[in-house]
């Protein structure tokens, strides 16, 4: 039998605040933690700035030299647990899902390879401590979970497809608790990359705006604890949301290429709204991709439009990577977390830097400043390279013990 799947904890490291307070606070005001790159050399890039984590540094030193990404998930995971008011050990029947697209790749390369590629004095055990699958199964272990444990790889939309993935868990009764875990550090590989791809922006991201020029990256973890409604009732505990459903999709392209074409969009959108068994005229908020590349804005604007017909006009469409920047596979996470805080505030956050319309992207993205707003359901979609999209549907929860109806 389906069960209901609540969001029972939530956590946050990034460039905009390394608490839910701070990150609210960010969000609400439009402040972006988006500044120039001190953590490597980025002469020859197309862009220095980027959206990099500084207030927990005094703490990633004293972390027994783990990776930093690892060390963000760790962080954001405590404050997650606690907010949950969960007892560690965690119950046998709990998970975790973990995501990211280059989360050790920075630690891995001063490591493993300080002088070439082909250095051939690195320790076999070395791996091991920077595999891709690593973080998971030592934060498995750390909270004693021994339920299922997977890390996923679904490019930029990994954050909400992972989400996804958990939702199954808890929906269908492989897990009561799961833990889903997004995590990224900066690294001068994947900004060489995106740069040569002319993907950053050369200062700011401007999503929707007649003058975006592109994205810029960002570093950090978001954590969410899904919850079946069992278990949220047998702790008497409460809940920030209900996650109603979602959808993934994939409509292959060229791995280099970010995919342009709506279709992607349009299908996830539609699919987690079907799956979700809602309709269209109760979703009051999308929190968007938005990334300020002008082919992906402009697509998405289409799907939005292809989905939700008239009503597109009423609802807001939000990109927050201005804030936080574009945190890669990690990003469905905060930018869930974004949802929830949108509901439980009764706020529109802005979009920032939207300040040139453009005729093809008209629609209502909160431009520049934040504003009073009821939003009951949201959708959460994001877009990754080679096709990837994945879209969840959230819904706030009643404030008695979190109960919906």
């Amino acid at each position: 039998m389906a069960r209901r799947v609540w969001i029972t904890g939530m956590g946050i490291v990034s460039a905009a605040g390394d608490s839910i307070a701070i990150f609210l606070e960010c969000l609400r005001q439009g402040l972006s933690g988006i500044t120039k790159i001190e953590g490597f050399d980025t002469q020859g890039f197309r862009s220095e700035r980027a959206g990099e984590v500084k207030t927990v540094c005094p703490r990633l030193s004293m972390d027994n030299g783990r990776d930093r990404a690892e060390i963000f998930a760790r962080l954001a995971a405590r404050q997650a647990v606690e907010d949950a008011s969960l007892r560690v050990p965690l119950s046998d029947n709990a998970g975790i899902v973990a995501t990211s697209n280059f989360a050790c790749l920075r630690s891995a390369q001063s490591a493993l390879f300080p002088h070439a590629s082909t250095d051939t004095s690195v320790e076999p055990a070395a791996f091991t401590a920077y595999s891709w699958g690593g973080p998971a199964h030592r934060l498995a272990a750390e909270w004693g979970v021994s339920g299922p444990v997977a890390t996923l790889g679904f490019s930029c939309a990994s954050g909400c497809a992972a989400l996804g993935i958990g939702f199954d868990w808890v929906n269908m009764g492989y897990a009561d608790i799961v833990l889903v875990v997004g995590f990224e550090a900066l690294s001068a590989s994947v900004l060489a990359g995106l740069s040569a791809g002319h993907q950053t922006a050369k200062d700011r991201i401007r999503p929707f705006s007649l003058n975006r020029d592109g994205t810029l990256l960002g570093e950090g973890a978001a954590v969410l604890v899904l919850e079946s409604d069992e278990s949220l009732k047998a702790r008497n505990a409460e809940a920030w949301a209900e996650m109603k459903g979602y959808a993934l999709y994939h409509n292959p392209c060229h791995a280099g290429v970010l995919d342009a074409q709506e279709e992607g969009f349009a299908a996830a959108a539609s699919g987690a709204i079907q799956r979700a068994g809602i309709d269209l005229e109760q979703v009051d908020l999308i929190l968007g991709h938005g990334t300020g590349i002008p082919s992906s804005d402009l697509a998405e604007t289409r799907a939005i439009k292809a989905v939700m017909g008239y009503k597109a006009y009423e609802t807001p469409v939000v990109s927050i990577k201005p804030i936080l920047g574009h945190t890669l596979g990690a990003v469905g996470l905060p930018e869930a977390i974004a949802c929830v805080l949108s509901m439980k505030e009764g706020i529109l956050f802005p979009t920032l830097y939207c300040d040139e319309p453009d005729p093809e992207c008209d629609l209502d993205y909160v431009p520049n400043q934040s504003r009073d707003g009821e939003v009951k359901l949201a959708l959460c979609h994001s877009l990754g390279i080679g096709g990837c999209h994945a879209c969840v549907a959230l819904r706030v929860a009643d404030p008695v013990q979190g109960l919906g109806e």
